[in-house]
């Protein structure tokens, strides 16, 4: 007696021995379908071999360029045979123009690429190429959305690279339910996954973000794919970051960081002066702090705020950071340093978008929001760097060195970093800090007001 065919849930992809009306695992109604495929994982076949670890040679799937510097740093040093990668972002973040860039590149290398715009007309991807600058003769595409057809040109042109944009709405015609179901989302998937892996080619799937924030629904193809690389939008409208959260072939959270231009996306190789804005004059209430963004060091900008609290409970608020990390910094401020900062209202902003949980950063945040309820300026280049414990000490950074490397490089200085490492970096400009209550003498005197000045001459 044959197995029995499943019956999978749309909703959860819970699969059950029979058909029923309401899902009993997410009680989803008239989302269970038949699933009349057999499983690709369940298929055997003679592809399979046990041999020695030392038997394998490490450099058979040597890395290339992508074309894009930034793009070869996300995905771990560049791409790799047989590897597959999931992209996605937000609608109009630039996943499809990244894909058809990189594809045009690869193309102008002689290796064929071959790329599948399921979701838009030929017309439409003629449009984008001209905005961009494209003018490729021998870069293949079509519109083409089944895997059949999918399998069919892959066999026939022996591509490097192919690209599927979007994985939601290829369908295979042997399977029920329509695109973008579960069904057809893990079994197509999972057929363009061996079809990589057997032809060593390397495969780009773009996925759609939901409204949970999640890849292709519930996350059912992160576990799948090699590289996981999410496109995250800044405050800027031209900055794009390209993050890795999930790397087999290199380090997790590498960031890849572009510009979006007339035509199309350029890299930011010297990212640090995005974020950067050069001050003439001391400042109230904000300092430079070199985070490590993956494997690199990025110079970014911390400005806090200090308001008197008008109504109710004080504010703790961070864009770009924890809000519960602000209300712990200020709460050692007032212990240690014996500012009241418990009727203020604090708001702590990371200039540019960028996203950072670096326990290195308290020390930014500490002094930023001592100049501003002090309403004393600071050194119009300061940098700084270290974690603050509870008893107001200054902790080790990570990769510090890189960290000063990168601020040295853009000339910035005082730099404060904590003192048990200060014997590690030597250097003129760094000065070393045991205790939150040090910052005080890092605050300019203050300045006389116009209103007191014009009291004078009276």
């Amino acid at each position: 007696m044959g197995k029995k065919t499943p019956f999978i849930c749309q909703s959860c992809h819970e699969s059950f021995p029979k058909w029923f009306g309401k899902c009993p695992n997410c009680n989803a109604w008239h989302s269970i379908h038949e699933n009349k495929s057999e499983s690709s994982n369940s298929k055997t076949g003679a592809n399979f071999q046990l041999t020695a670890l030392g038997n394998l040679d490490s450099e058979a799937n040597t890395s290339f360029s992508s074309g894009f510097i930034e793009l070869d740093r996300a995905l771990g040093g560049g791409i790799v045979p047989g590897s597959v990668s999931l992209i996605g972002g937000e609608p109009g973040i630039g996943k499809s123009t990244l894909m058809l860039q990189m594809a045009a590149a690869l193309t102008k290398k002689k290796l064929t690429t071959l790329y599948f715009t399921a979701e838009e007309s030929l017309t439409q991807l003629k449009r984008r190429a001209e905005r961009c600058g494209i003018t490729s003769d021998s870069l293949l595409v079509s519109n083409g959305s089944t895997l059949e057809y999918v399998r069919t040109m892959v066999e026939t042109h022996h591509p490097k690279v192919l690209i599927c944009d979007s994985i939601q709405v290829m369908s295979s015609t042997n399977l029920s339910g329509i695109a973008g179901s579960i069904t057809q989302l893990r079994e197509v998937s999972a057929e363009l996954i061996q079809l990589a892996k057997t032809k060593q080619m390397a495969l780009f799937l773009v996925g759609h973000i939901t409204k949970d924030g999640q890849i292709a629904g519930p996350k059912l193809l992160e576990h799948a794919v090699d590289t996981v690389l999410y496109f995250e939008h800044t405050h800027s409208d031209q900055i794009r970051v390209l993050r890795a959260h999930k790397n087999r072939f290199g380090p997790t959270f590498e960031v890849g960081i572009f510009e979006m231009q007339g035509q199309g996306l350029k890299d930011a190789t010297d990212a640090s002066t995005l974020f950067v804005h050069p001050y003439e004059h001391p400042r109230i209430g904000s300092v430079f702090y070199p985070s490590i963004q993956g494997s690199r060091p990025l110079i970014s900008e911390v400005q806090a705020l200090c308001s008197p609290c008008q109504f109710g409970a004080p504010r703790r608020q961070g864009l770009g950071t924890d809000n519960s990390r602000v209300a712990l910094l200020a709460a050692i401020i007032e212990k240690h340093v014996g500012l009241k900062l418990s009727s203020q209202d604090i708001f702590v902003n990371i200039v540019g978008g960028v996203v950072d949980k670096d326990p290195a950063l308290d020390l930014a945040v500490a002094l930023s929001l001592i100049s501003s309820f002090m309403q004393r300026s600071l050194p119009k280049d300061i940098v700084v760097c270290g974690e603050c414990g509870l008893s107001g000490e200054v902790r080790r950074a990570a990769q510090l060195s890189a960290r000063l490397k990168e601020a040295r490089a853009l000339a910035l200085s005082p730099i404060l970093i904590p003192h048990a490492q200060l014997k590690e970096n030597p250097a003129k400009g760094t000065l070393g800090i045991r205790h939150v209550s040090e910052l005080l003498g890092f605050l300019e005197a203050p300045k006389k007001t116009l209103r007191s000045a014009a009291s004078k001459r009276i």
